[in-house]
Parts: structure tokens; sequence; C-alpha cells
């Protein structure tokens, strides 16, 4: 009885924020994390809204983001100095003045290489779906789900792209996901094996 009264004076954010930490460090793949997620989202905070979410395909967009990735890094390798990459999540506003969400990779420090925007369809559809109505779930949806999404194709990625890719010949380097104005999520550190989950 104590734990459930403690539990619920956890925010949403963080709880959904720990949430996807846990799920990421199972080493789930998109699309079954992703199931996860959504599973956990319906169980702890309780709204019709959330079905909402069930028919997106997150594994429709996978090979594109890979291809995305792998032109921008052969394009622009990270110089040996950037210590971490960060899969950042922002909210782009387009030119009808619609905003959405999307992902980008950068590097610290100072690594911004001119094809980081991934364009994300799934992410685009979240957003939308979240904020689709006045009395639909908005952030209380975008954040965790966003993360989520980010967060488990920021490790895909990670882990399909050759490490020699990645680094560039760097040694190591942490890879973190988070948005521009709040939250960040070290995921793991990628080595000349792969990823290293932490």
């Amino acid at each position: 009885m104590i734990g459930r009264v403690l539990a619920s004076r956890v925010s949403w954010p963080a709880r959904s924020f720990d949430a996807v930490a846990a799920l990421v460090r199972t080493g789930a793949g998109v699309v079954d994390g992703m199931a996860r997620l959504l599973r956990f989202c319906e169980r702890e905070h309780r709204h019709p809204a959330w079905e909402a979410f069930h028919d997106l395909d997150f594994g429709e967009e996978l090979a594109r983001l890979e291809g995305w990735l792998t032109a921008c890094l052969r394009a622009e390798p990270p110089p040996t100095t950037t210590t971490a990459f960060l899969f950042g999540l922002f909210n782009p506003v387009d030119a009808a003045g619609q905003k959405t969400a999307d992902l980008y990779v950068a590097g610290s420090p100072g690594y911004w290489p001119a094809l980081r925007y991934a364009a994300s369809q799934a992410l685009e559809d979240i957003y939308l779906r979240a904020h689709d109505d006045p009395g639909e779930l908005g952030e209380e949806a975008e954040y965790p789900l966003v993360l989520g999404y980010g967060a488990l194709v920021a490790a895909h990625l990670c882990r399909t792209l050759p490490p020699a890719l990645l680094l560039a010949g760097a040694a190591e380097r942490p890879v973190l996901v988070g948005f521009d104005d709040g939250d960040q999520l070290q995921i793991g550190v990628v080595e000349a094996r792969g990823l290293r989950i932490n």
C-alpha cells in the first residue's frame, strides 16, 4: 500500500522516462519496444486515446533511417574530438505553421553535420496523433512515445551501422538521446565491438 501511494506521487514524465530507460536496457528492437511501451502507457496512464497509436508501423522507416545516418556520417565524419553523439528530439514547424516532431544527430563539441535531420515520418505521426484534438493526451503521449521511439531508433542504428563508421577513428563514443529543451538519456557507448548498452 505504501509503495502504491509513493509511486502515484511520481510524475508521469519521470515514470515514463524510467520506463524508456529500462526498455532500452533490455535490448528490445524498435517494433517490439514500442509495443511494450504502449502497453506500459495504457496500464499506467489510462486514457482511451492510446488506441490511436496502435496502427502506426514503427518499423517502416528503419531501412531509410539507416541510409540517412550512413550518408550523413560518410559525408561528414565526426572528428576524433567529438566525445559523444546526441540524437536530439525537437519540434520543427513547417511552412504552413504546423508543429511536429523530428530527430537529428549531432556531436559534442561542435559537430553539426549538414545532413543531420532525419525527417522521421513516425515521429511526425506520433506528434500529430498526440495533439489531434484538444481532448487528446497531448504532451502526456508525446513525451514517452517520442522519447521511446528516438531512443530505440538510436540504439538500433548504433547496433546496425559499422562501428568504424560511427567511431571514425575514436576509441569510443557515448550515445545520448533527448529533447533539446529537456531530459536526455544516455543509452550506451559505441566501441570497436559495437554498441554497449548502459
